[in-house]
């Protein structure tokens, strides 16, 4: 549950950060766009447009190879057309400035609540190295983003407080039919496992075989030979005796919950698995 409820979040926020970015994008296509357009009109075909740069996460500047001269209307006019076609119209300021001093020979503010506020409209200015800046203003609302995000959060707090109140049930564990009674133990050789009380230990191949045979021989003796025969050599595998020592040994700490179940050492003829009373 965790780990889905992670990577929902994780793709969530990768989905937002691919959009983010695909919207900065467009925003500087626009950005150029201005800048060839104000070129254009100022009769200008050859300079360029230099890259977009970004002074922070709201502010433009558009840069230009060359200077030339332009109408305070016509900057107006072309910003404005250019962001609303661009679908980037809102509130924003914009500022033509002096390349050596950053100085502001020219701006204005597009509030769309109030309308433009508007100052030098009308005065052209005479050709010179010129910048335009851009800065957007963003809306102080809260964003639905993270809405999804929240709720997800909110309904896994749930999840684990109603699971910790929950009653657990107090009914025995469910014992399959074809499963063997060892002592406390439910063995399940077709599923491989040992079932105690709501604790499932998983067995091995060998593990299932070796208690197989022992269950089948309950308090008597099983030689080494024998567990070597049906467990590897049945197979066409030579082991030596300290592979069913070995085997054994896991047997035991597997079968240790239950006190009574004992495989006990033979001496010189192989084990035997007893359960006291």
């Amino acid at each position: 549950m965790i780990v889905l409820f992670g990577v929902i979040i994780a793709s969530f926020l990768a989905f937002i950060n691919r959009k983010g970015s695909t919207l900065e994008d467009h925003k500087l296509i626009v950005l150029r766009q201005i800048g060839h357009r104000l070129l254009w009109h100022a009769g200008d075909s050859s300079s360029r447009v230099m890259p977009i740069q970004q002074t922070n996460d709201n502010t433009h500047q558009i840069r230009f190879s060359k200077p030339f001269a332009f109408m305070p209307d016509s900057v107006i006019s072309i910003v404005n057309t250019t962001l609303a076609d661009g679908r980037l119209s809102g509130h924003y300021f914009v500022e033509m400035k002096t390349c050596d001093k950053a100085e502001t020979v020219f701006a204005y503010e597009m509030d769309p609540s109030s309308g433009n506020v508007i100052t030098c409209q009308g005065r052209s200015l005479s050709s010179g190295c010129y910048f335009l800046e851009i800065r957007f203003v963003q809306e102080e609302k809260a964003s639905w983003y993270w809405a999804i995000p929240a709720a997800f959060l909110l309904a896994f707090g749930g999840y684990l407080a109603f699971n910790r109140t929950k009653p657990r049930p107090t009914t025995s564990p469910v014992i399959a039919e074809d499963t063997q009674r060892i002592g406390q133990y439910a063995f399940d050789a077709n599923q491989q496992c040992l079932q105690f009380g709501n604790e499932n230990i998983s067995l091995n191949e060998n593990e299932t075989l070796a208690l197989s045979i022992f269950v089948e021989n309950l308090q008597q003796t099983v030689s080494r030979d024998q567990l070597m025969k049906q467990i590897w050599e049945d197979k066409g595998l030579i082991v030596i005796d300290r592979n069913v020592d070995v085997l054994v040994s896991k047997l035991r700490k597997k079968l240790q919950s239950d006190p009574s179940i004992k495989i006990l050492n033979v001496h010189g003829r192989g084990y035997k698995m007893v359960i006291e009373a």
